[in-house]
């Protein structure tokens, strides 16, 4: 048995590697990068202020809650940027959707870029000017065991996951750390508004443009996130949080080939350690394992140029084996979240704060 499911473990990650290319992601049309900011980072200063220097010459529009404190100390010390304050979410409201609607009215660039308050855009990265347009999410924080073992699951997911599945015509979804829109044709579809107040916004985005017939642009435009991760309780948090919103996703697209692709290579490492277990092959599926986390941090590099060290390798292959059981726990509360310093319970499908 742990030979079948090694040979299909291996077809999956080559036919899977074998459509990661990289691709043309130039773009020249001028641009306002919105970020919806809200603190509770130790790192949120110091992101924001690297992309201020690393784009010296772009339009920043940063959108924050007039009761976030430490949001307006960081405002306050950019004087010269457009900074939008406003109140707290309500229930009902989708806290990233809700800041980006008030953004809207204000964009005088033709497109505008939505980037988060944990993400870092490198210089001279450049979005394509189609309709919506996002990129490749590569976690950069090091700084703890946990922010290790987040990495892993992002690093070790996100190439071999996103570019497949646009590939194949199966995504149906953006990175919202990092998306670019044609701001005059949102408009035209409704602005922010029309993509209503769910709990993943961006589902909800990528949503508003497929019923429109628009399609979405995957990029290799790397966005490195740099997420503070000091302990086993918050990062059990975000891992559950992240599962629960791919629980929304997978809900309203399940099929045969979201199941091949995107499901089973997430199963598989775990299952297939339980059965060599079983069968006394436990080094060769560890190796198997090691063989995967190599192959996709050559591919992340070579797409990328993000290089990875041995103890990344170690720490991806920790990650597969453990999101399965992520998955699980997403199972016990699923209305019941917590993002930052908000709590949320969906009710009816409707976001609550508590």
């Amino acid at each position: 048995m742990t030979l079948w499911l090694g040979a299909l473990y291996v077809f999956l990650l080559a036919a899977r590697l074998a459509l990661v290319r990289r691709n043309d992601n130039s773009g020249t049309a001028s641009t306002t990068i919105v970020q919806p900011i809200l603190s509770g980072d130790p790192k949120l200063e110091a992101t924001l202020a690297g992309n201020l220097q690393a784009h010296p010459k772009a339009n920043f529009l940063w959108l924050i809650d007039d009761d976030d404190a430490e949001a307006q100390r960081i405002a306050a010390l950019h004087p010269q940027l457009r900074v939008i304050s406003g109140p707290g979410p309500r229930d009902g409201e989708n806290p990233k959707l809700s800041k980006l609607e008030r953004a809207l009215p204000l964009v005088e660039t033709e497109r505008l870029i939505v980037l988060d308050d944990d993400t870092y855009l490198p210089p001279d990265s450049r979005l394509p000017e189609t309709p919506l347009a996002t990129g490749l999410p590569v976690f950069t924080a090091k700084g703890s065991i946990y922010e290790r073992l987040t990495g892993g699951f992002v690093n070790g997911n996100a190439l071999l996951t996103y570019l497949p599945a646009s590939r194949l015509g199966l995504q149906r979804t953006i990175n919202g750390m990092i998306y670019s829109v044609d701001a005059a044709q949102l408009r035209a579809l409704g602005g922010f508004a029309a993509a209503g107040h769910e709990l993943t916004d961006d589902y909800a985005v990528a949503r508003l443009y497929l019923r429109n017939g628009l399609a979405i642009t995957q990029t290799t435009v790397p966005a490195h996130v740099a997420m503070t991760i000091q302990s086993f309780a918050h990062y059990a948090g975000v891992m559950r949080r992240w599962m629960i919103f791919a629980s929304h996703y997978l809900r309203g697209n399940i099929s045969p080939a979201t199941i091949f692709w995107i499901v089973l290579p997430g199963l598989l490492p775990l299952a297939g350690l339980i059965v060599a277990i079983g069968e006394s092959h436990t080094p060769a599926w560890l190796a198997l394992l090691f063989t995967k986390a190599l192959a996709n941090r050559f591919a992340l590099w070579r797409i990328t140029r993000v290089a990875s060290t041995p103890l990344d390798l170690a720490f991806e292959i920790a990650a597969d084996l453990t999101t399965p059981l992520w998955s699980a726990l997403s199972l016990i509360r699923p209305k019941s979240l917590r993002w930052r310093t908000r709590k949320i319970e969906l009710s009816g499908g409707a976001i609550r704060y508590k």
